[in-house]
């Protein structure tokens, strides 16, 4: 599937919008509605999450420079995970007797103590949430340990340390001011792809599009 770009600043329809709401007084609700509207039709048939590609503007310690796999389970309340920022601390879920040190990556500010992790199964876990085909998130220790048993555990997991999420419409007004591009997510950038490289890429093909 070819990846589309959906910053709001990037369709016609939502740089009207944009421009509405700025000069025109134009309700930030309706704003939103329109946001969450448009972020849908980015997502998959089959998948229920996007990439958010924080932009230039973004200088935040946190978010600057990051990539974060978003998922939308519950309407309005999307929670995620960083995936293009190493965790610089040893990592120790403690219920889990594994130290992941050097295979964590740093998943957001909130709940930095629990492990969050994405991996591949075709069997759909009643511990884990369905976010693309074939790729499911959890944060259930007796789970991780189950996976990591595996031999094959380090090509097919991704863990993250802490997670990210935005209060009802939170994120919408981000991207509305320009925080954020949205494209869809996919497996090879999850698993396949080297990290370090990920925005820059990402960022770059994003806002080609955008000055075209």
């Amino acid at each position: 599937m070819k990846r589309q770009n959906c910053s709001a600043r990037d369709y016609p329809e939502l740089r009207i919008m944009y421009i509405m709401l700025n000069f025109k007084g134009l309700s930030k609700w309706l704003l939103g509605i329109w946001l969450a509207l448009q972020i849908s039709l980015c997502l998959a048939d089959n998948a229920n999450s996007i990439f958010l590609v924080a932009s230039e503007k973004v200088q935040d310690h946190t978010f600057r420079r990051t990539v974060i796999l978003v998922t939308y389970h519950k309407p309005g309340w999307p929670v995620g995970v960083i995936i293009n920022r190493p965790d610089r601390e040893v990592t120790q879920d403690n219920n889990s007797p594994k130290i992941f040190e050097g295979k964590t990556h740093f998943g957001g500010p909130v709940s930095p103590n629990i492990l969050t992790f994405v991996f591949r199964g075709a069997e759909q876990s009643n511990e884990a949430l369905p976010i693309l085909p074939n790729i499911q998130m959890s944060n259930s220790a007796s789970l991780l340990r189950k996976l990591t048993a595996l031999s094959s555990w380090e090509r097919n997991i991704r863990i993250y340390r802490g997670f990210s999420t935005w209060a009802k419409g939170q994120l919408e007004h981000e991207i509305a001011r320009g925080d954020w591009l949205v494209i869809e997510a996919d497996e090879k950038s999850i698993f396949d792809k080297d990290p370090a490289l990920l925005w820059e890429e990402m960022h770059e093909s994003a806002s080609r599009k955008f000055y075209l």
